[in-house]
């Protein structure tokens, strides 16, 4: 038989099909992800974006300082800036799962380069006022609260369920790098430039983030109209009910609202262990919160790795444990060196939980949800604020060290309960 086809059976013979060229050793292993074309283009133009970001934070925080005068206005603005998460993160994935998510993410990027302009140009002119600044915190917010669902189910589109993890992680590392460059920046541009120029400089950045993701290809879903699509008011109806109808998202969202408020409101607390109880001063603030960001980074870099291969449910609820558990220790000790090591180990702990959370929460429903669970997700970091006021006012009642343990505790507890009814989790 092959005789006769000869050139049949030499393409079909499994000896003689041509062979995928093996992956550069580069892009293995941890970075393996960026063996999509897209993805490699997503992370560079996250990192413009992060960038951007960082330099906002710092740069309207100085701004309602330098306008007011006042610590409390800094809060308030601060304040600001968050609640659009809670307010619009249901509909930030609603948009996410209604329209094309490659399209919306320039949309939105956009909107932060008009929005730089307008508050650089109206301070160059000395028009600034603590009104505007809040209600321009209020807008970048909201800008991000739609940013962030939408570029975290994007990286699941372009890499898929098998590398989502390492993708996240990915990303999740270039933000947190660019936030250590952004931050250091923006101090000099602020120093150079004044907070005109930098919002400036910020639009600019944003500005090449949007350059670059005009180059990506990969589709997600068709936009508004056609047939096969259900309202966009039943939509949002659905990404209502999601968590009512899903065991498992309910249990992911009351787990974000439970860290955010008994876990992630403890970086409110570390100025002032630097000042009242370790009494290093501001450069050992400074030196606690480098040793935070290393722990991220480190905690970014082992998922990155090995993230793939773990269950999702399981690792969630074990980094959630150890998260409590290391700012409960955190609390606890007298000594630098060893306050250090824990807020290191919490500082993983923080990152591990989010990068597992958002990976479980798009694994937890069906791919035409994926933007309606990250706007769930990013309702729940909206619960930030709750655990700022909550953890700030035991202390002040108590003292910081009752407050970091008790809060590190009560996640342990959150995290045994959730653990107990919710066995479906375990299995994500």
């Amino acid at each position: 038989m092959c005789r006769r086809r000869r050139l049949a059976c030499a393409v079909t013979t499994p000896t003689d099909r041509p062979r995928r060229a093996p992956p550069h050793p580069l892009l293995a292993g941890p970075l393996r992800t960026l063996r999509f074309r897209d993805f490699r283009i997503l992370w560079v133009a996250t990192m413009a974006m992060s960038m951007g970001f960082w330099m906002q934070q710092l740069t309207l925080g100085w701004l309602v300082l330098q306008i007011s005068d006042s610590a409390f206005w800094v809060g308030v603005a601060e304040a600001a800036r968050l609640a659009p998460f809670l307010l619009f993160g249901l509909v930030a994935g609603t948009l996410a799962d209604r329209l094309e998510r490659r399209i919306l993410l320039r949309v939105i990027v956009t909107v932060n380069i008009i929005l730089s302009v307008i508050l650089g140009t109206l301070e160059l002119n000395g028009l600034l006022t603590v009104p505007i600044a809040i209600a321009g915190a209020f807008l970048y917010g909201t800008v991000n609260a739609f940013l962030m669902p939408t570029l975290q189910a994007y990286v699941h589109d372009i890499v898929g369920s098998r590398y989502v993890v390492n993708g996240l992680a990915l990303n999740q590392f270039a933000q947190r790098l660019m936030g250590v460059f952004g931050g250091l920046m923006g101090g000099v541009l602020l120093a150079f430039l004044g907070i005109g120029g930098t919002l400036l400089v910020m639009a600019g950045g944003y500005a090449t983030a949007l350059v670059i993701l005009f180059f990506t290809r990969t589709a997600s879903r068709p936009g508004f109209g056609t047939p096969e699509q259900p309202s966009v008011r039943q939509s949002f109806g659905e990404a209502l009910s999601l968590a009512g109808r899903n065991p498992s998202v309910r249990a992911l969202l009351l787990l974000s609202v439970a860290t955010e408020i008994f876990a992630f409101s403890h970086t409110v607390m570390i100025a002032i262990f630097a000042r009242d109880v370790l009494e290093i001063g501001e450069q050992g603030f400074g030196i606690m919160v480098a040793a935070r960001a290393v722990g991220s980074v480190v905690g970014v870099a082992v998922l990155a790795s090995i993230g793939d291969r773990l269950p999702k449910g399981k690792s969630l609820l074990v980094a959630s444990a150890l998260f409590g558990l290391s700012l409960a220790a955190f609390g606890s000790q007298p000594w630098l060196v060893t306050a250090l090591f824990f807020l290191g180990v919490a500082g993983m702990m923080a990152s591990i939980f989010d990068l597992f959370q958002q990976a479980a929460l798009q694994l937890a429903v069906g791919g035409d949800q994926r933007g309606r669970a990250m706007g769930i997700w990013v309702m729940g970091v909206g619960a930030g604020p709750v655990g700022h006021l909550e953890v700030g006012s035991l202390s002040d009642f108590t003292s910081p060290q009752f407050a970091i343990i008790f809060n590190g505790l009560m996640l342990i507890v959150v995290v045994i309960l959730l653990t107990m009814t919710t066995p479906r989790l375990r299995q994500i």
